[in-house]
């Protein structure tokens, strides 16, 4: 077992994730919580003019190299005020702006926010973001616009999240520990944004992701809590 030190606390890793490619330019990495039962990833986003970075948890030592071929980074999303992770390590190592949503700028613990963005603002690569309130007041996720983005409209659609929903156990949907939620009401209402978009594969930064039918798997998850 790996104890590491962040800038939120210690973090105890009972297994590291070596940093693979999950679909076609986009990577994830990470690990697993010693006091809860999924992992916690990150994930890396390439496009012609660089790599967006979204909720980095510390990479595995030989894993910085594959890192580093992905430069330029541009810009480093924190999705919510508990995923700082890693992100001032990676801040300092490749000198890129933090993001985060507009509404969750004032509700980190010490990460400082660089820019700021609301609801359809759209990132390099061809990333839209989602404003989803209610896991907190500026949670965010993105939707890989298939019109900007060749690898999402491949693949029929994909959207990334932070917090706003989890994957466990694997192939199911949940929210996150009720402690955490400010508004279970506003979180579901705020979901069902997604149910407008056209995507199969739902990334998730807590749990694991769904590679095919994830519309489908968000509109019954959502069915079954009304």
């Amino acid at each position: 077992m790996l104890l590491l030190l962040s800038a939120s606390g210690l973090i105890v890793w009972s297994e590291r994730e070596s940093m693979r490619e999950i679909i076609n330019e986009i990577f994830t990495w990470g690990g697993a919580y010693p006091d809860m039962p999924w992992d916690l990833n990150g994930f890396a986003v390439r496009s012609e003019t660089g790599t967006i970075l979204v909720d980095p948890p510390s990479p595995a030592a030989a894993d910085w190299p594959k890192l580093d071929a992905l430069k330029p980074i541009q810009k480093i999303v924190a999705t919510n005020r508990d995923h700082d992770r890693e992100t001032q390590q990676f801040r300092e190592r490749y000198h890129s702006p933090v993001v985060a949503g507009a509404n969750e700028q004032g509700e980190f613990a010490s990460l400082k926010i660089d820019e700021t963005v609301n609801d359809g603002d759209l990132l390099p690569g061809g990333l839209r973001v989602i404003h989803l309130p209610g896991k907190s007041p500026g949670e965010i996720g993105l939707y890989f616009d298939p019109s900007r983005n060749k690898i999402s409209k491949q693949v029929g659609g994909i959207v990334l999240l932070g917090d706003a929903l989890i994957g466990h156990p694997p192939g199911q949907l949940r929210f996150v520990p009720e402690h955490k939620l400010d508004d279970p009401a506003q979180l579901k209402r705020s979901l069902r944004k997604l149910l407008a978009l056209e995507f199969q594969v739902l990334l998730l930064c807590d749990g694991h992701s769904l590679l095919k039918g994830a519309r489908q798997k968000v509109e019954q998850f959502l069915s079954a809590q009304s």
